[in-house]
Formats: C-alpha cells, sequence, structure tokens
C-alpha cells in the first residue's frame, strides 16, 4: 500500500534495526525517510539496495536531500549542482520516476535568505526532474508554498524551528499540538518529537534515539513517495522509455507531466503563450516547443475548456499557441487557458491571465 494520510512513519541516519527493514515493518513503520545530499558524498546517504529492501516489506520511501545548511542559501548555480548529482544518485538508488525529494533547511526561518534558497530550490528542481518538497521552519513553509517554489511540506518536530512557544508541556501534549499544527496550516508530514530505537545514553545520560517519527497529515497534489510515484507512472504513456508522441485516453491524457522548462532552457521569465508574444512567450515556434504546447491543449479539451472539443486528438491540439503571423496577442489557447485559470486558479493565483507558467502547469497537469 502507498502512503496514506494518518500512516506513522520515521526517518534516520544508519539503519537503526538489526533485522533491517524486515525489523521496521514489525515496529509497524509505514514509511521512511532516508538521505542523499549531492555533492556532499556524507556517510549517511540511503545505501544501494534499501528503497527495494523496503518495498519487499511494504514500507514505501521518502527521498530527502540532507547536507549542510547553508548549502541551500548559496543560490542557483549550487542548487542546478546538486540536482544533477541527486538525480544520478536517486536513479542508481531505483526512486522511482516521478518520485519526489524533500530538502531540509532547518530552522528555515531567516527571512533575508528566503530568496536565495528560493533559488536553490528552483535550479535543484530543474536540474533534478522530481517535485521538490521543504523541511523547514513553519515561515518558510509558508512562503515558499505561497509562491509555488515547492511541491509539499514536512514540518520539522522543534518548535523553536517554526516559531511555536509551546511551554512545558508533556510530550504527549507536544506531539498533539504539533500535529494540529500541521493540520491547521494544511501541511502534508510533522514531525513531533516522539522517538523511536533507544540507543543507549550520551556522557550526560541523554537517550540516543536511532529514528524520529513522522505523521502523515496531507497528501501533495503530485506523487511524492517511491510506491506512489511507481504507480502513478504504470501508464505506458509515462514510463521513461515511451515515446512523448504517444497519447494515452481520456483524463488521464498526460497525467502528473513535469515541467519541461529545464529541457527547453527556460529562465525565470519563460513560459507558454501566445506565440506572437515576445521571446519569453513560447507558443510553439519550434518543434520541441510544440510538443508541449500541444500537451497543454489537450488537457484544456479533456478538462472541458475548449468549447466544442471532447477529443483531444481531433486536430484543435495542433501545438500552436493561438494563431501564428496574425499579430493577435490572443486566440483560441489563450482563451481556454483563461477559462482554465478562471476555474482552478483563481485571484490573485493567476496574475498572466491566459499564459502557462510553471505553477499554471502544475496545476493543469495535477487535474483528476
Amino acid at each position: 500500500m502507498t502512503i496514506q494520510v494518518g500512516q506513522v512513519g520515521i526517518d534516520f541516519a544508519f539503519m537503526p534495526d538489526a533485522h533491517g527493514y524486515a525489523g521496521i515493518a514489525r515496529h509497524h513503520a509505514k514509511f521512511v525517510c532516508r538521505y542523499s545530499d549531492g555533492l556532499g558524498g556524507s556517510d549517511k546517504r540511503t545505501q544501494p539496495g534499501e528503497i527495494h529492501d523496503a518495498a519487499e516489506q511494504g514500507i514505501d520511501f521518502l527521498a530527502n536531500f540532507e547536507v549542510f545548511e547553508n548549502t541551500r542559501e548559496e543560490g542557483g548555480a549550487s542548487g542546478r549542482r546538486h540536482g544533477e548529482a541527486d538525480r544520478d544518485f536517486w536513479h542508481d538508488r531505483g526512486l522511482a520516476r516521478g518520485a519526489g525529494v524533500i530538502l531540509s533547511w532547518e530552522p528555515g526561518n531567516d527571512r533575508s535568505k528566503f530568496d536565495e534558497v528560493a533559488k536553490f530550490i528552483t535550479h535543484y528542481r530543474d536540474a533534478i526532474d522530481r517535485p521538490v518538497g521543504l523541511y523547514a521552519g513553519l515561515p518558510a513553509l509558508l512562503w515558499m508554498r505561497k509562491h509555488d517554489f515547492i511541491d509539499f511540506t514536512w514540518l520539522p518536530m522543534s518548535s523553536a524551528a517554526s516559531n511555536l512557544n509551546f511551554g512545558d508541556i508533556s510530550q504527549r501534549e507536544y506531539a498533539a499540538k504539533m500535529l494540529h499544527v500541521a493540520e491547521d496550516h494544511g501541511l502534508n508530514l510533522v514531525q513531533n518529537r516522539n522517538r523511536w530505537y533507544a540507543k543507549g545514553t550520551d556522557e550526560h545520560g541523554n537517550t540516543i534515539w536511532g529514528a524520529d517519527e513522522n505523521i502523515v497529515v496531507n497528501l501533495p497534489a503530485v506523487p511524492w513517495s517511491h510506491m506512489q510515484a511507481a504507480g502513478h507512472f504504470d501508464h505506458p504513456a509515462a514510463t521513461p522509455e515511451a515515446s512523448p508522441h504517444h497519447h494515452p485516453h481520456g483524463a488521464k491524457i498526460w497525467q502528473g507531466e513535469p515541467w519541461p522548462g529545464h529541457k527547453l532552457g527556460f529562465g525565470p521569465k519563460d513560459h507558454f503563450g501566445n506565440i506572437n508574444g515576445p521571446a519569453e512567450s513560447h507558443g510553439g515556434a519550434t518543434a520541441e516547443e510544440r510538443t508541449f504546447v500541444q500537451m497543454i491543449q489537450q488537457r484544456l479539451i479533456v478538462f472541458g475548456f475548449v468549447p466544442g472539443h471532447t477529443d483531444p486528438h481531433d486536430g484543435w491540439a495542433d501545438g500552436r499557441f493561438d494563431n501564428p503571423g496574425d499579430g493577435h496577442l490572443d486566440g483560441p489557447t489563450t482563451a481556454a487557458v483563461e477559462r482554465f485559470q478562471h476555474k482552478h486558479r483563481p485571484g490573485d493565483l493567476t496574475t498572466r491571465p491566459g499564459e502557462v507558467w510553471r505553477d499554471d502547469w502544475k496545476t493543469l497537469f495535477s487535474l483528476r
């Protein structure tokens, strides 16, 4: 079974159970969160075979990028380098295509660094070509989510990291409060300061724990776990070997297709839009662009935003964003995009009506 709301899982640096994932399964953990570290080379990295071993025991797997905290503050170029390294790492480890990676940035409440962290995340996501989440304090999670830099959220167990002051309360009360904070803000995953696998004590007599407990609060709109993504890409049109010109049928056409900006070399101002627009408005001027414009058009058809058309293969979806050469900055595709935005991205969620930016793409290709 894939990851579900209410399930309990653990994150750990080193295998805490002498019996491996079979032992973790006997302790009733439904998922684990394990690490990559880009270019870091840490010995805490997920080991070869781990994802397979977890799945064999019915344990789902969440990928987590964790390296020196200030790495996330190094901006876009660093994000791309680490993303490229993690792309190869997770492919080697067997993480399902489409499964996400959660970046850690704790405590993550220094607002003066939000912009640089956002650049790191954006370039990391483009390089790794997967959905990306964030493990950070509550202010950072809410800001990054509001600006659509992340696809899912993980709240750390340290209330100080999230500007939460619970005072002197029992662990049971603390865990309940953390869960309520996550529920109130629509977060996806939360640590609660419950611990697993006591490993002894340190020189001060404090217990050394082998794993931290996590609760699934909400499922994100895109696949994020290994098993979720593995099931999500069972359709032949979504496997890595499939031709980009193979069209599935019905509302699932191109379901979950990732933003192709990195494939097209898009910069921060590039988007899909009217073919007669400025250079940043990509409307099918090249064969590669037309592939993705056609995908947009076909999604618009099957979800009812193109009046008079219900078949995505009837020829209306021609890969050209409006009418090339007529000089007009509107047209049938622009109008269809505006209908979609009016319904699914109302108010301030849409600042550029009729254009498809990364956040518009994510919403359109997540509809079910």
